[in-house]
């Protein structure tokens, strides 16, 4: 007999021997956990055991182990633990019975697994039970011991397993046209990308789906150690947090340069391409902005499925209202300006706060009228700087001793261009940035005001994102997902309120949606007397 202290891995064997007897005579009450309780406790007594050196918790563990190591539907394991099994613990078993099947079906395509039929012999009536449950269906091809329909109240979370597509439990349905499903994210990071991983996660899960992420963007697709599976508990926890848990990159287009790898010198797009189809991948969600998704595009028409999610806090995609992360990006840069109100009115100074937003001027345009700007300066107007600095010298005048303007990062004088931080060169995007400085010196010369200058800069992008945000990225995941078990691919996700569409890739890529001269805000703004330098 075994130890039971020194080897708690013992503690079920022999209860485990009686198992399927137990389970065709009285199934009933093992789906209940105080009838594993009550079978567990009575097998302890039989063998002599204080009971006082037995944790139920732990018999009960390796109990549910040794199941999942015999096929045993993880549903079906769900059931007879009970649902006072942590959530954890479910989604490792989970995990490892969905392992163990994909294993099993590639090996023997036909009825495989382990199946209590064999072992048990005739029941109180004779066989009839045995007989009904086989007739059914409940063993079924693929290794699928599923329960009967009245066991359904034990049924794991709807985000731990795939419920069957019919009101019959008896199979796990058909299985996907897609298998294996790759996810990445590009471009800069963004709050909300992790919402959207989780979504993807969950609802490919909860299809039969296999979710492998790639780490650093399209880099993921170079070497096979930069990916990893995905599952449901990988994700858990992750959608109140910032940045991505994949990683991402906004250099390195594949299209523009060969890149090195431990197998030699390999064309980047050959090799995406190659890996792709190496990886086993079905299909592709590719999570990113304007230059992401130009790159996705090109991928796409190479014969890679692809479907798109837009991602940028700039807000500046063509053909969706709303990005996730614009919202963050607002409530930040708005609360930045609340707080410098009072240091500027304190000080009777011209405060100057650059945003971010490159050649669109959104988060200016919404930030600045949220937070009381007196004057925003926007990459859509050139402004006339001696226009800006007599709307502040006004305000002055009639005894309001400050100012709040607000830049974006794109803005420029009439006849001027942007700031530019650093020139594009070898896959890199030019840097915008410095002209926040430019505009405080000069309304410094044009007022004789005291002023000072604050860039927000990468501030924006980190945090946790609003509940807006993180709604519109669960959203589109799980929209993602859709589109690609309806394999509508070369695609992007897009809010059209209140609905999430489709929208194609081509209609979108190498175009830049910029604030219109007739937008309502816009107008509004004017209206209340905030200058534009126009």
């Amino acid at each position: 007999m075994c130890d039971w202290k020194a080897t708690p891995t013992c503690h079920f064997e022999f209860v485990f021997a009686e198992f399927p007897k137990t389970y065709l005579r009285d199934h009933g009450e093992l789906y209940r956990a105080d009838g594993l309780r009550s079978m567990l406790r009575r097998a302890v007594l039989r063998a002599g055991i204080d009971r006082r050196d037995v944790s139920f918790h732990t018999l009960r563990h390796s109990f549910a182990t040794r199941l999942v190591a015999a096929n045993v539907d993880i549903k079906t394991v769900s059931a007879i633990l009970g649902h006072s099994t942590p959530r954890m613990l479910l989604e490792r078993y989970a995990h490892e019975s969905e392992v163990r099947k994909r294993s099993a079906l590639a090996a023997n395509p036909g009825t495989v697994g382990y199946s209590w039929a064999h072992r048990v012999g005739p029941s109180r009536k004779r066989g009839s039970r045995r007989k009904n449950l086989l007739r059914k269906g409940w063993w079924t091809a693929g290794g699928s011991n599923s329960r009967p329909p009245r066991c359904e109240r034990g049924a794991l979370p709807t985000e731990l397993a795939a419920h069957e597509a019919n009101s019959d439990c008896n199979t796990l349905g058909q299985v996907p046209s897609i298998a294996r499903l790759g996810v990445l994210t590009g471009g800069g990071d963004a709050p909300g990308l992790n919402a959207v991983l989780r979504a993807v996660v969950k609802s490919a899960s909860n299809s039969g789906i296999q979710v492998i992420g790639l780490e650093d963007s399209f880099d993921g697709l170079i070497e096979p150690n930069r990916s990893r599976v995905i599952t449901p508990r990988d994700v858990t926890g992750i959608l109140r947090l910032g940045g991505t848990i994949l990683g991402t990159t906004n250099r390195g287009n594949p299209f523009a340069y060969p890149v090195a790898t431990s197998e030699g010198v390999h064309d980047y797009s050959d090799r995406v391409v190659d890996m792709f189809h190496k990886m086993g991948l079905d299909a592709l969600v590719v999570i990113g902005g304007d230059g992401t998704l130009a790159i996705a595009h090109e991928f796409c028409r190479r014969g890679v499925p692809i479907v798109g999610v837009p991602k940028t806090i700039d807000n500046d995609i063509v053909g969706t209202t709303n990005c996730f992360g614009f919202d963050t990006a607002v409530d930040f840069a708005t609360d930045a300006i609340d707080r410098l109100h009072t240091t500027a009115e304190a000080h009777h100074r011209l405060m100057v706060v650059e945003v971010m937003g490159r050649y669109a001027g959104w988060i200016a345009l919404y930030a600045g009228v949220a937070g009381g700007a007196d004057a925003i300066l926007i990459p859509e107007i050139p402004f006339d700087i001696d226009l800006v600095a007599e709307r502040l010298c006004a305000r002055d005048r009639w005894g309001a001793k400050f100012s709040i303007v607000v830049v974006a990062e794109g803005a420029h004088p009439i006849g001027g261009t942007a700031s530019l931080i650093e020139r594009a060169h070898e896959g890199f995007a030019e840097r915008l940035g410095g002209i926040g400085a430019q505009v405080c010196e000069a309304l410094a010369a044009a007022t004789k005001k005291e002023t000072r200058s604050v860039v927000l800069g990468h501030l924006q992008r980190g945090g946790a994102p609003t509940s807006f945000d993180r709604v519109l990225a669960t959203r589109f995941g799980g929209k993602a997902v859709e589109l690609v078990k309806r394999g509508e691919f070369g695609t992007m996700v897009a809010y059209d309120p209140p609905d999430i569409i489709s929208r194609r890739l081509e209609e979108v890529v190498g175009r830049t949606k910029t604030v219109p001269l007739d937008s309502d805000l816009l107008l509004t703004a004017k209206a209340l007397g905030i200058a534009f330098g126009d």
